[in-house]
């Protein structure tokens, strides 16, 4: 039997520098200590200048000190850091880095697309059986992850570069009141996807399979559906299908930014993405001829602590 620890995954993301803290149990559980979110909004503008801004690097640097500085607090036994796939993109990216370095005295692991892919399905089947076959996505911000298998032996997962800020970026705010743009998106968001479509489709345990969508959208849609903004663990394993999808995307949609974000617990952020991601799923789970799914609320972060504890 093995020590109880507390373990803490503090994530630098596009948007938000996150952190998860477990109490990993005598008997191989985890239990959530804290879950912790600043907006920092480190990649505006990225697309454009492909640089981080110095602002935003200051932003998220404070943050992730911040964050720290509550893990030690909270008597996190081992902290990793890591930075999202999206950072890479940037021309000042080791910059980035090495602050965050010099300030925490640990180095972000800076990872790739597919590694984010594969926690976050490691995270979000965390509830499921051992053996269950499983088909996770995730629409971020910035990037869309997509992994299908069987248990934890994952057989395919992808990233895919069309994320709900990017789509915005790309077609600007209300895109969605346009069916030529709606055309476009769709597009946008197929060019990737044909490849894990087809393998999917031809995957043998296929009918079997628990669909999961996970992400902090994934969670504001919970949120909306169940009107309850606070208990996460309320939230996890809300059950819906794609026809609820669709109808809450394009009532969310035909909303003005201001009026969305009026909606109890809706922060800015998530009000100004969620339309766009829940667009994405909804071409997503068509695409692949699922029906219903289900939300995690647990996901990459959840999927990085439980990696490491594995033996």
């Amino acid at each position: 039997m093995h020590k109880e620890k507390i373990l803490g995954a503090l994530d630098l993301g596009p948007q938000a520098v996150q952190l998860l803290l477990l109490k990993y149990t005598q008997d191989d559980k985890f239990e959530t200590v804290g879950e912790f979110v600043a907006v920092t909004r480190l990649c505006d503008g990225l697309s454009h200048t492909n640089s981080l801004s110095e602002s935003a690097i200051e932003r998220s640097v404070q943050a992730a000190v911040e964050m720290r500085t509550i893990a030690i607090k909270e008597g996190v036994d081992d902290l990793i850091v890591t930075a999202n796939s999206a950072i890479r993109e940037a021309n000042n990216r080791s910059k980035f880095l090495v602050k965050c370095h010099l300030a925490l005295n640990i180095y972000p692991q800076l990872l790739n697309g597919i590694e984010e892919a594969r926690f976050s399905y490691l995270g979000a089947r965390s509830d499921l059986p051992t053996d269950q076959a499983a088909l996770v996505l995730e629409a971020g911000y910035r990037t869309v992850r997509a992994a299908f298998g069987q248990g934890e032996d994952i057989h395919k997962a992808v990233s895919m570069p069309c994320g709900a800020m990017l789509l915005e970026e790309q077609l600007g705010p209300d895109w969605q009141h346009s069916i030529l743009k709606q055309k476009t998106a769709h597009s946008i968001i197929k060019k990737d996807f044909g490849k894990f479509e087809e393998d999917f489709t031809s995957w043998a345990p296929r009918s079997e399979t628990t669909v999961i969508v996970c992400g902090d959208l994934a969670t504001s849609y919970a949120a909306f559906l169940k009107h309850e903004f606070y208990d996460r663990q309320e939230l996890n394993s809300t059950v819906s299908n794609i026809e609820e999808l669709s109808s809450a995307c394009k009532h969310l949609a035909h909303l003005s930014l201001p009026d969305r974000t009026a909606i109890q617990g809706m922060d800015r952020d998530s009000a100004e993405a969620l339309p766009s991601g829940l667009f994405i799923l909804t071409v997503l789970l068509r695409s692949l001829g699922m029906i219903n799914f289900r939300v995690s609320t647990a996901g990459f972060r959840w999927g990085i602590l439980k990696s490491f504890m594995k033996p």
